[in-house]
């Protein structure tokens, strides 16, 4: 039967390494206009696992910094529920 290999088939493994994470956060960082927003998106789509279409379509409307929330349209058609809120501004969330 022909399909699609697993994942394991193409690729050690699934995520990226904290040293991996680290030298992507500092090269958003260190390139571009806007260094500060990069390291952000960057942080923000890691920590979340957000899409890049799903970042691409964030608006500022959809950042609550009095509640400590943003909301999240998922592009995907086999989503649920087409709203995912995430809390990242809050100080329990993980360190990088």
């Amino acid at each position: 039967m022909l399909g699609r290999r697993k994942n394991q088939d193409y690729r050690s493994r699934e995520y990226l390494t904290a040293g991996e994470v680290s030298r992507l956060l500092k090269a958003a960082q260190s390139y571009g206009r806007y260094p500060v927003r990069n390291y952000a998106l960057v942080l923000l789509a890691f920590r979340y696992g957000l899409r890049v279409s799903e970042i691409c379509e964030m608006r500022w409307d959809a950042i609550s910094l009095l509640d400590k929330e943003i909301f999240i349209t998922c592009k995907i058609e086999w989503c649920q529920d087409p709203k995912i809120i995430f809390s990242p501004l809050s100080p329990e969330s993980p360190k990088s």
